[in-house]
Formats: structure tokens, C-alpha cells, sequence
């Protein structure tokens, strides 16, 4: 049937649509303003991944350009982060970043021009992956490169204070502050291990010696432990950017606006070195000397959720560590040498496999390209106390009380202070060589192998 709209009702629909329209333009101008008055700054959206990679491929581009610093301890160990002096160093902070991260904290910063996303993820593997995989999965290919920094309890020495339970003649001693520069990490818990030395019938007194092998074996058992589980190592390409530019640091030392210069070793730190060393009876150490920064030949994080000490512990943790060394030459094509536990320092810690493990699993599973990574690692502590030589039994003991109670925190909270400032000036190092690069013109490019 036909019917006809009578003329009052069109003219009510006209004036309900012309009132719409008039609300659709005034709401879309406030939009336009409001855009217009916020100002616009990196990783403010999610990034997708797969669009990032193929307008990449389109345009010959490297990348969103941000580098993803993530630490671990928000400050839950003296109260001072492992964050703080890179936000310090910062010379702009856009503030936290707006998306949902499985992470403690996420700030955007600008440190030596560098385009940064700070991120904190609180202590452990499984609190570093989960956060790592939140950015990855939130920005894409808009983080370029990941470096994670943060304190480890260090081998006293390169290759063991002992060696056939006599004193490592040539041991190097490591430093408090001193740092580790490796893309590897191997898992310390990879392993089995028995409360008695085989055979299990024999309990041999021996085992209370320092110098004693820990019972324990089977690291990298891929039945065992799984895929992916104990050995992790990447590309060499970043750490050996970082490396290079803690060297070129080095030299321009004597120039003021150099910030990045590796800071002179304060007088607590240096008064309890010497109180270590001298109990394990070892010739004296310069106390004003700068940390030094140890590279991925020779050092690298031993992960783990046990917290460890003990030097027949640090000795198993120096096996891994040359194992892994070893390993990675291999399958990298690194020129550099073999290596066995007497030639290498471990460098504890409770992050590395976890985060190392994302990075690893996406290229595997996801298709995802390389992501050039760092661990940078430096010592608060050692992994184990001074050792004496007992003549009556002829054995090796750990000094327990070379330090009161009251000792022992002023030197957790000492060591690991001094740790975040030579790890943070590290990585500014890195942001310093950059901004020389881009104001001579240049532009960065990790050496992809």
C-alpha cells in the first residue's frame, strides 16, 4: 500500500538531522584541536609488528628507532633501583609509557639524543621474559635493539681463586663494579644434583673443603631440561658496539663532557676489596683504578633462581660459563679461543636466560627477525667469602666472618650502589658514541652476521 508522509513529520526529521550534523562537525573540530594540542611522542600507540617489518622492507628502513634498556630491581634491595641513574642521566622523560605492560615500571626517555624505553621488570626470569614479551608484543619492530643492565655477584677471580686446591697463581682478580659485556647466558639450574658426592656411599670429608667439586652434573641434558632451557647466546653485533664505545670513552677520559667515564672507585669499596684480598692472602690491589669492563671471551651470566655462594658452586657456574663459551663460538664463527673454567669469570645473576629466552623462542616460533641484544652485568658482591688455608687439616675453608652483620649490609648496599653507576655509564657510553656518530653525519648499524 501506498502512503504518504505527512508534512510535520519531515519537517521534525529534517531538524533532528540538521541538529546531527551540526554535533558530528563541532564534536569532529574539538577532536582536530585536541590532537593539535597533544604533543606527539614515540611508542604513544601499539606498533604492529608485520606492518612495521614489510614497511621496512619497502622503504630500506632499520627500524622504529628505540632502544629497550630493561633492568630488574625497582629498589627492592637498598632502595635504590637499578633504573635510577639512567633517569638521572636523562635529558628529557615523555613519563611512563600509556600501554598495559607486564612490567613494574615503562618510561620513555631521551638519553644522549638516544630514543629509550626504560622498563623495569622486576626480579627474576620469569618477571623479565613476561615483561619483555608484553613490549614485543605491544610495540612490534618499534624497539630495535634490547640491552639488559643490572648488578651479579661475580667470580673474585678469573678462573678461581684455586686451581688444584692451591692458590690460581694467575688468576685476575675481579673487581667490585667491574662489569660483563656478553650476548650469552647459560641457566646454573640446568643441572642434577646429589647431596652426597658418587660414589653416594662415600661422604668423603673433603666435601667441606672450598675446594671440593659440587656434586653436581648433566648441564645441558636437552632430555632432561627441554628445548631452550640452558644455553642461550645472539649475535655479538651490539655487545661488540658497546664495547668499542667504552674504549673510545676511555681515551676522551680527560674531557669534561664526557659523562660516561667509568667512576673512580670510592673509599668504602676500596677498604673492603682489600679486607677480601688480604684474607686470601693475595697481593694488594690499586684502590683508585675505574672498573673494568670484561667481554664475552671470557665472561658471561650465570642465571639462576637458587641463591648461591660458595666457591665450589662459583667453580661448577665458570664450567657452565666456558661451556657455553665454547658453544657459541661454534655456532656464531667467533674468532675467539677455547676456553675451560680456569679462564673465565661467572657472573650471577637471576634474569638473563629468562629474558634471553623471548628474544630466542620469537625468532624460532614467530618468524621473528633478529633482535640485536646485550646482557651488561656488574659485580656488587662475590659469589663466595675470602678463603683460608687451615694447616692442621690441610684444607680450604670460606672465612664466614671476615665481615660483622652490620658489615655485611653496608657492603650489600656500597657494592651494589657502585655496580649501577659503572653498569649505567656502560650503557650511556653507548648513547655517547652514538651522538658523536649522528653529529659527524653518520648513522648507526649493528654489524648483522
Amino acid at each position: 500500500l501506498w502512503t504518504t508522509t505527512p508534512p510535520s513529520q519531515v519537517r521534525r526529521r529534517r531538524r533532528r538531522q540538521g541538529w546531527l550534523l551540526f554535533a558530528m562537525f563541532f564534536g569532529a573540530l574539538a577532536l582536530l584541536v585536541l590532537v593539535a594540542r597533544t604533543p606527539v611522542s614515540f611508542l604513544s600507540s601499539p606498533l604492529s609488528f608485520f606492518v612495521q617489518e614489510e614497511t621496512k622492507k619497502k622503504t630500506g628502513g632499520a627500524g622504529g628507532g628505540v632502544s629497550l634498556v630493561m633492568c630488574a630491581d625497582p629498589g627492592d634491595m637498598i632502595g635504590f633501583g637499578e633504573a635510577q641513574a639512567l633517569l638521572e642521566a636523562a635529558e628529557e622523560d615523555l613519563g611512563a609509557d600509556p600501554k598495559e605492560l607486564l612490567c613494574v615500571s615503562a618510561r620513555r626517555l631521551v638519553i644522549r639524543g638516544s630514543k629509550v624505553l626504560l622498563a623495569t621488570t622486576g626480579i627474576g626470569a620469569t618477571r623479565a621474559a613476561l615483561c619483555l614479551d608484553s613490549v614485543l608484543q605491544t610495540y612490534g619492530s618499534g624497539i630495535e635493539e634490547v640491552i639488559f643492565m643490572g648488578t651479579a655477584g661475580g667470580s673474585p677471580a678469573r678462573g678461581g681463586l684455586l686451581k688444584d686446591c692451591q692458590i690460581h697463581d694467575e688468576a685476575d682478580p675481579v673487581r667490585l663494579g667491574d662489569v660483563c659485556v656478553s650476548p650469552f647466558a647459560t641457566n646454573w639450574d640446568c643441572q642434577k644434583c646429589f647431596w652426597s658426592r658418587e660414589p653416594y656411599t662415600q661422604a668423603a670429608a673433603i666435601d667441606a673443603s672450598a675446594c671440593a667439586t659440587a656434586p653436581c652434573s648433566l648441564h645441558e641434558r636437552w632430555d632432561l631440561f627441554g628445548d631452550f632451557a640452558c644455553s642461550f647466546y645472539v649475535d655479538v653485533a651490539l655487545s661488540d658496539e658497546i664495547l668499542r664505545a667504552v674504549e673510545v670513552a676511555a681515551q676522551r677520559e680527560e674531557e669534561d663532557q664526557d659523562h660516561s667515564k667509568q667512576p673512580r672507585r670510592p673509599r668504602a669499596i676500596a677498604e673492603l676489596e682489600d679486607k677480601f684480598w688480604r684474607g686470601t692472602r693475595h697481593h694488594p690491589l690499586d684502590p683508585s683504578s675505574s672498573p673494568r669492563v670484561w667481554n664475552y671471551s671470557v665472561c658471561a651470566e650465570a642465571t639462576a633462581t637458587t641463591y648461591w655462594n660458595g666457591a665450589p658452586y662459583d667453580d661448577l657456574a665458570r664450567g657452565y660459563v666456558a661451556e657455553l663459551i665454547n658453544l657459541s663460538k661454534e655456532r656464531l664463527k667467533l674468532d675467539v679461543p677455547n676456553v675451560t673454567r680456569n679462564d673465565v669469570a661467572a657472573f650471577s645473576a637471576m634474569e638473563g636466560t629468562g629474558w634471553m629466552s623471548v628474544v630466542k623462542l620469537s625468532e624460532v616460533y614467530l618468524q621473528y627477525p633478529e633482535l640485536p641484544s646485550a646482557n651488561v652485568r656488574g659485580v656488587s658482591d662475590y659469589t663466595h667469602d675470602p678463603l683460608v688455608f687451615d694447616q692442621d687439616s690441610g684444607l680450604w675453608f670460606e672465612d664466614q666472618n671476615w665481615l660483622s652483620h652490620d658489615q655485611r649490609r653496608n657492603a650489600t648496599r656500597d657494592g651494589y650502589r657502585f655496580a649501577i653507576q659503572s653498569t649505567s655509564n656502560v650503557v650511556l657510553a653507548l648513547f655517547d658514541a652514538r651522538r658523536r656518530t649522528r653529529q659527524r653525519g653518520g648513522e648507526k648499524k649493528h654489524d648483522r652476521r
